[in-house]
């Protein structure tokens, strides 16, 4: 993390890496290498050896270095006291300051504006706000904390990316207990995260089920629906057999449609593609319906989604052009387009 070297002292610079990195304590002479010259950057490093004094005099030569860094999210995710936490704002650090994110600049020879991964900050690891990435490392304290001494609350697209995490990822009934003590209102802790102190807890729990989780990937760029998502792992644990696993699940994906999550969704990226037979590939882009449509032994939770208003109609993007199509014309299994036909859907 630093600074383009705009200066023609690359000789000062590499001098100064060698003296951070051999002799550290010799505070003096790296103030004159920076006086001199030498581009001065910080480290994770730094953090881990807790180099206080370093750090001080690089954010004196260059104050940008720590305001827009990923300092202060790698401080969040990694330090237990509070003392890094402090010294970081102090010298600029933000605590809105969304890590990994891509910024805008423009190239004056082709007269092009385009978005790169901003240099000081592209640490993939450490996305959305520093409170986001102690929230999603277990840092308890520091989450706490940051709460208690900035009145700064893990937001709501952190609350909803961990939450989804443990919803895809992750398995285990004492996982499932936790989705459904959540889902219940019961978990005073993810309540008080959640409502951030002030907001009703089913307004909250709702606006959490809605959030779209978006994560760059390289050029490709991901979209997650929570419900969606939920239904697929549902369906995965009946047709696997997992009757313990189905249950609780089940119970998830019924809370869920209980507490607000969405039901009319479609996802902004399609993921599903069926090759046609002498025409051009049909691509269809998902719903919380058609997930379950796709599925076998999926009636129930089809008709619940169909009595809560889920549209009987997808997008499918063909012959290079997009449109909507009713589902039964649609890739859902048999058994389902059988029960449409008959008006049992």
């Amino acid at each position: 993390m630093r600074e383009k070297i705009t200066s023609d002292n690359s000789d000062a610079t590499r001098y100064l890496e060698k003296a951070v990195n051999e002799d550290p304590d010799n505070f003096e002479r790296i103030r004159k290498l920076l006086a001199a010259g030498a581009s001065a950057f910080v480290s994770y490093e730094m953090i881990d050896k807790k180099q206080y004094e370093i750090m001080d005099l690089m954010h004196k030569s260059n104050p940008r270095l720590i305001r827009f860094s990923q300092m202060l999210h790698y401080a969040c995710a990694n330090c237990k006291d509070t003392a890094m936490i402090d010294f970081l704002i102090e010298r600029g650090a933000s605590l809105d300051l969304c890590g990994n994110y891509l910024e805008k600049d423009h190239d004056p020879y082709r007269g092009e504006t385009y978005f790169q991964l901003c240099q000081w900050n592209s640490d993939s690891k450490l996305y959305y706000t520093p409170q986001d990435v102690a929230y999603r490392y277990n840092n308890e304290n520091i989450v706490a904390y940051i709460i208690r001494k900035y009145k700064k609350y893990p937001t709501m697209l952190g609350m909803a990316d961990r939450f989804v995490y443990f919803l895809t990822q992750m398995e285990g009934n004492s996982l499932f207990d936790w989705l459904i003590t959540t889902l219940s209102g019961n978990n005073s802790d993810f309540n008080n995260l959640i409502c951030q102190g002030k907001t009703n807890f089913e307004n909250a729990m709702a606006e959490m089920l809605n959030t779209e989780i978006v994560r760059i990937q390289g050029s490709s760029v991901g979209y997650h629906d929570m419900l969606t998502s939920a239904i697929e792992r549902l369906a995965k644990y009946r047709k696997t057999g997992n009757k313990e696993y189905a249950e609780k699940y089940e119970q998830i994906v019924r809370l869920m449609i209980e507490k607000g999550a969405k039901v009319d969704y479609t996802e902004k990226k399609s993921s599903l593609r069926v090759p046609g037979i002498n025409i051009d590939n049909a691509v269809y882009y998902n719903t919380p319906l058609l997930a379950a449509m796709k599925e076998p032994n999926m009636l129930d939770i089809i008709k619940l989604l169909k009595a809560k208003g889920a549209p009987m109609k997808i997008k499918v993007s063909q012959h290079g052009r997009t449109y909507e199509i009713p589902i039964k014309d649609g890739p859902i299994r048999d058994e389902y387009k059988e029960a449409i036909l008959l008006g049992e859907l």
